[in-house]
């Protein structure tokens, strides 16, 4: 046989790597690594993901973000009560001052038209 012709007939060494040998060697590898990889992954976002919860916990009194929300909720309402209360009582001081008012002009044109019907 000749450098230029290549064998064509069965494999007959046992440690030859066939070309289906070495794609199951590259896909078992590949396999391994990626298994390997995803599991440092997962262990490295279950470490952040710890962290950020603690994070978030500690950010909150008593580490209680609910309890945070409904007190600041309160305060909301109990700030929007005083506003409509205070709204209402200034309402109804100028009521009374326009009132106050209308019957001090009514008062003084009575005046003034007693005044005048004298004369």
């Amino acid at each position: 046989m000749t450098d230029q012709q290549s064998y064509t007939g069965p494999e007959r060494r046992q440690a030859a790597l066939t070309e289906d040998r070495v794609q199951l060697m590259i896909s078992t590898a590949l396999t391994n690594a990626m298994q390997a990889h995803e599991t440092k992954i997962i262990q490295h976002m279950d470490t952040q993901f710890a962290a950020l919860r603690a994070t978030f916990a500690s950010a909150f009194p008593e580490g209680d973000p609910h309890g945070h929300r409904m007190a600041h909720e309160r305060k909301i309402r109990d700030a929007d009560g005083w506003a409509k209360l205070k709204a209402e009582v200034l309402s109804k001081f100028l009521t009374a001052g326009l009132w106050v008012a209308a019957g001090w002009l009514a008062l003084a044109a009575w005046e003034a038209f007693k005044h005048e019907v004298r004369r």
